[in-house]
């Protein structure tokens, strides 16, 4: 459905900055434990009902320190959803909320501020969390399938996932794993238009490489490929996706480059910055051409300058008795070369 702006990116950095309680009389918030059936929940609930089945999560804020933990609201032990090889178990929620602040937060705070060791040290020990926790055969296991940078919390050197009720039944290779992780947060870079230090008109696949060589790790080109389906399979199982919107979300996420929108969402605002970025770009280009013509222009007048002083000197009569004096010279010189190789042949 098209939006005029990404409410969610808003809503965390609200929430984050602690302006959760000033935009308090611009949420709509509504619960229930009554469990109304589904023909009477209230439309703002159907995309979470849909979505989450019959039950939800209830959180609130124990002990001095303010911790968070999140509960069941349902009674009962709710189902285990499963779409292929991916698997929700809503019971993994309960228990305290992992603190900190979201791994992409503190990249692309980094990227903003072209801090390239912070970088570095975040994505090595990222990078070293998730090779601590394959198995012996070198594979991701359950939730740390999902532990991308959007998922994953930091806490000082600690990391967490944030939601791990979603697992994969067989475990995802490391390397294809650890390249849908960074490809995710290449495809943010791109497609919301963060400034970041590397080039911009690097696709994602580009900066998916760029990214594994800072965490430590060769990633090739192919393998983010195989993110991509990996990324596809596991977005269609957690959205409920057919085949052919899978496909076409797999196909519009291997053709992020620059300038491209984000492929989950239909912002009109991300519409209107894409524009006024290939708009800079195109003034940018332009420019180039017409220094590049101005200097090309430039040569081609001076190289006929010196063609047409070439065609006047060698019409003149100076040029033609120089020309009569240096025969004899030049005749000399054959001469004498000759005869020098004839007697080092002896």
């Amino acid at each position: 459905t098209p939006v005029v702006s990404d409410p969610r990116r808003l809503a965390t950095s609200a929430l984050h900055g602690g302006l959760g309680a000033a935009l308090a009389p611009g949420w709509v918030v509504v619960g229930d434990r009554g469990g109304l059936p589904p023909a009477e929940l209230p439309e703002v609930l159907v995309a979470d009902a849909a979505a989450g089945g019959d039950w939800g999560v209830e959180y609130a804020v124990t002990g001095a320190g303010g911790s968070w933990t999140r509960r069941l609201l349902d009674d009962g032990e709710p189902a285990v959803r499963a779409a292929g090889r991916v698997r929700r178990e809503p019971g993994r929620l309960v228990g305290p909320v992992p603190a900190g602040r979201t791994l992409e937060e503190l990249l692309l705070a980094g990227c903003l501020g072209r801090d390239l060791p912070q970088l570095r040290r975040l994505l090595g020990e990222y990078a070293t969390w998730l090779t601590a926790r394959c198995d012996p055969d070198g594979r991701l296991p359950g939730e740390f399938a999902f532990a991308t940078p959007r998922h994953t919390i930091v806490n000082g050197t600690s990391f967490a996932v944030l939601d791990p009720s979603w697992t994969v039944a067989v475990p995802v290779p490391y390397e294809v794993g650890l390249a849908r992780a960074l490809r995710a947060f290449a495809v943010t870079l791109i497609g919301d238009g963060y400034s970041h230090p590397w080039p911009a008109s690097s696709d994602a696949d580009s900066l998916t490489v760029i990214l594994a060589g800072m965490a430590g790790h060769a990633i090739e080109r192919t393998v983010a490929r195989q993110a991509v389906d990996l990324e596809a399979e596991l977005q269609g199982a957690v959205r409920g996706w057919d085949d052919d919107t899978r496909a076409e979300f797999a196909a519009r996420l291997a053709a992020v480059d620059a300038g491209t929108l984000p492929p989950d969402v239909d912002s009109h605002r991300k519409l209107h910055q894409s524009v006024l970025r290939l708009r800079q770009e195109l003034e940018h280009t332009e420019a180039k051409l017409a220094w590049y013509e101005e200097l090309l222009t430039s040569r081609e007048n001076a190289l006929k300058r010196t063609q047409r002083t070439v065609d006047m000197l060698s019409g003149s009569l100076s040029y033609r008795v120089g020309r009569l004096l240096m025969a004899p010279v030049r005749v000399a010189k054959r001469v004498a070369r000759g005869a020098y190789r004839r007697l080092r042949s002896r």
